[in-house]
């Protein structure tokens, strides 16, 4: 059973009706609360402005059950959960996806998989997991890319029987049609590199319903720390155009980092 919270629209204080619910979804072996990032001030900003929210935790992960984490392969199928959740028990069928690492790609593929999430924001995300690893392992591992990454990835296939080709965030954005799409990604990323979501971007052929934010600062999810204002006004003005396209707003601009 997974754990999580449900945080309503507010307005002055009160519970408000909304249209429109924000899951959240956290990063590996991280917890609903993104530790070391003050997430709770951008819920509020969603909040208040109108969305409800729901935060939880992938199995394995906080207070929620499980016996190991896959890296999005099974936490595809927590975050339908989640879906499934806000739709049946609140009534809720205008959902928007957000997430962070493997959160921010879990939120791709469910997405692509969920034809009723209006919306996905993610931060960055993984391109596609057997790639990941080949080219990165050896950095945690400390051992030599050939053969050990290719070995340790064969051997995760078979510990957890998983077809490891299905997590691939990559494939599943050119599945999301003409649906919206907000990549986010630190420049200096020592852990994903940020050109994982310029390859998901590129890879989109509905170039008028996606946009990306590459800002030049340092560390893994650490955009929303550097760039604390202009990231909630990316995100809420991304949300406002899914909740009130009629209205004007103003225009989310393209900013890439030097590469």
């Amino acid at each position: 059973m997974l754990s999580g919270w449900w945080i309503p629209a507010q307005e002055e204080g009160m519970i408000r009706n909304s249209r429109y619910t924000v899951i959240l979804s956290h990063g590996y072996h991280n917890v609903r609360t993104l530790e070391g990032i003050a997430l709770f001030d951008l819920v509020k900003r969603m909040s208040a402005d109108g969305y409800h929210v729901l935060m939880y935790d992938f199995r394995h992960c906080g207070f929620s059950e499980g016996r190991m984490s896959t890296g999005g392969y099974l936490e595809r199928y927590d975050l339908l959960a989640a879906i499934r959740y806000v739709k049946k028990e609140k009534h809720c069928h205008h959902i928007v996806l957000m997430g962070w690492s493997m959160g921010a790609a879990v939120s791709i593929m469910a997405g692509a998989m969920a034809k009723e999430v209006r919306g996905i924001i993610a931060d960055s995300p993984y391109a596609d997991l057997k790639h990941y690893l080949y080219e990165n392992m050896s950095r945690f591992t400390k051992l030599p890319s050939f053969p050990f990454s290719y070995l340790t990835v064969g051997l995760t296939k078979h510990w957890l029987r998983m077809n490891i080709k299905e997590v691939s965030p990559l494939e599943a954005a050119k599945q999301l049609g003409k649906r919206p799409l907000l990549l986010i990604h630190a420049e200096g990323d020592e852990v994903i590199p940020y050109k994982d979501t310029l390859t998901i971007y590129e890879a989109i052929k509905e170039k008028g319903k996606v946009d990306y934010w590459v800002p030049t600062v340092q560390g893994h999810i650490r955009a929303y720390i550097h760039e604390k204002k202009a990231y909630e006004e990316k995100v809420l003005n991304f949300l406002h155009h899914l909740a009130y396209p009629k209205r004007r707003h103003c225009q989310v601009k393209r900013i890439v980092g030097k590469y």
